[in-house]
């Protein structure tokens, strides 16, 4: 009985141990067990939000946004600019130099109202007088700068990077100023070739020479500081031989065996080529009644487009034609007075011409809308609307 009492004895000593131990195992696998679970979860949890491979690479699952927003987009564009229209082909404004800066709110609002896409400024006049603010010594030479001639570069660039395109025209061989001053420029008088010829207008202006290489340069010279300025186009207009180009006027020995042409078309292939090394388009602007195989006495007998002008530019302003016009068998005595008709005629014989171009209208015209629908329904869709104040408003814009 004794040992009996003994075993008894012994294992009511070790029997605390037992059950401290087994209560704090079982506190160590619940807790473990808990926290354990914890992690599982969450780590499932966190694979469950991320995209798959497939979803992340996908361009779909990619947000849009405005290619302006990103590094190198095209802010320049129309279609970058929010609520901006994109226009089909070239709606354009002459704007003068003078007045550019002071109406860039103006024009670019209009092109955000999608009714240009394009400004025109003269930048040399037919006068010989240079608009804007040269550094050309030639120019200061022949006393070709306007007063207050401004700079026009912070204007161009604000126009460019509201998508509108500025084009720089210039009037090239019409140009009394050079032709008076730049030594070899002009076209001289045949019976005393020291002397300079003057044309038949009133007190007589002189002419650059297409011929002379002294006027091409000159030339050249202006439209690459258009450029370097930040036009995005030089259009040339009066690229032809004087209004009456008569015998008395002496080209040089250059001349010989060189049609007149010939020159015009070399000097246009010249401006070109100075033009592309600084990544600028070059355009020709000519008259609507020689571009429709009218006279062309001023180009060298041929039609200007021939001369190098494919996206010609073509003065239809029904103002500056005169009267009696005769457009092939249709006569018109006044063609300010029937406008929608002389434009029609113009444009038929035009397109008869293979001469697709660029149309300048009148923005004072009289039914200016019925002017811009005949020419659209012709097939002519690009325009140019001159005024000469170089204000306009939407409402001129509509037609």
């Amino acid at each position: 009985m004794e040992k009996v009492k003994r075993r008894k004895s012994f294992r009511r000593k070790r029997s605390p141990w037992k059950i401290i131990l087994l209560i704090l195992g079982c506190v160590v696998l619940v807790v473990g067990g808990f926290f354990a679970a914890s992690m599982i979860d969450n780590y499932i949890n966190y694979k469950n939000s991320q995209p798959s491979d497939a979803s992340s690479s996908s361009p779909s699952s990619q947000p849009t946004s405005d290619p302006a927003s990103q590094p190198g987009g095209d802010v320049s564009s129309p279609a970058s600019n929010p609520g901006q229209t994109t226009l089909k082909g070239t709606r354009a404004v002459t704007v003068p130099a003078q007045s550019l800066s002071s109406r860039v709110t103006e024009l670019l609002a209009l092109a955000k109202d999608g009714k240009i896409n394009a400004v025109v400024v003269d930048i040399k006049t037919e006068d010989g007088t240079l608009q804007y603010a040269t550094k050309l010594e030639a120019a200061t030479k022949a006393g070709a700068i306007k007063t207050g001639a401004p700079d026009l570069s912070s204007a161009l660039k604000q126009l460019e990077e509201g998508g509108v395109k500025t084009i720089a025209r210039m009037s090239c061989f019409k140009d009394p100023k050079a032709a008076m001053k730049i030594s070899g420029a002009a076209v001289m008088y045949r019976p005393n070739p020291s002397l300079i010829w003057l044309d038949s207008a009133k007190n007589g202006k002189a002419w650059l020479n297409p011929y002379a290489d002294a006027a091409k340069t000159y030339l050249i010279d202006i439209a690459a500081e258009a450029a370097d300025m930040g036009f995005a186009e030089i259009l040339l207009a009066n690229v032809q031989f004087p209004d009456n180009n008569s015998s008395a006027g002496y080209y040089g020995s250059a001349a010989s065996g060189v049609s007149q042409s010939q020159a015009l078309t070399e000097f246009v292939t010249q401006m070109r080529g100075a033009m592309e090394r600084k990544d600028v388009e070059v355009r020709l602007q000519s008259g609507a009644l020689a571009a429709a195989g009218g006279t062309n006495t001023i180009y060298g007998g041929v039609n200007p487009v021939t001369l190098g002008g494919e996206n010609m530019v073509v003065d239809l302003r029904v103002g500056t034609l005169g009267k009696n016009l005769a457009i092939g068998d249709n006569p018109i005595a006044d063609p300010a007075a029937d406008p929608v008709t002389t434009v029609e005629n113009l444009a038929e014989a035009m397109k008869d011409a293979g001469v697709q171009p660029t149309c300048i209208l009148d923005a004072d015209s009289a039914d200016l809308s019925g002017q811009i629908a005949v020419l659209s329904t012709i097939g002519f869709e690009d325009f140019i609307l001159y005024r000469e104040s170089g204000s306009y408003t939407a409402s001129d814009l509509t037609a």
